[in-house]
């Protein structure tokens, strides 16, 4: 999944399974998305969400280091940004949905 604003197109969300590995899917999808945003005059693909560079950054999640490896061997430049946060609009389908939401008041 991808939004397409301003002069970049951003990789927000994509699946893999276990099954076929080694044909890697996610490398082909992710090619042909850069080919067409570029073909489209997009400047930027922003591959959107890595784990911070240090270890001990309390946003360090161990389960993003093999996303975090996939979008690195890219290329480009990582840039660090104080981070997105779900603004629940309706709480108890939030909750929900993700019952590991930690709700602060």
């Amino acid at each position: 999944m991808e939004i397409a604003y301003g002069d970049t197109v951003t990789y927000l969300y994509g699946a893999s399974s276990s099954q076929e590995r080694q044909r890697m899917a996610p490398y082909a999808l992710q090619w042909g998305a850069i080919q067409a945003a570029k073909q489209e005059g997009y400047a930027y693909y922003d591959l959107w969400g890595c784990n911070p560079t240090l270890r001990s950054n309390s946003y360090f999640k161990k389960s993003w280091e093999g996303i975090s490896r996939f979008k690195q061997g890219w290329g480009g430049e990582l840039v660090e940004l104080m981070g997105t946060w779900d603004l629940p609009t309706y709480r108890l389908p939030y909750l929900m949905a993700f019952p590991e939401a930690v709700w602060r008041s």
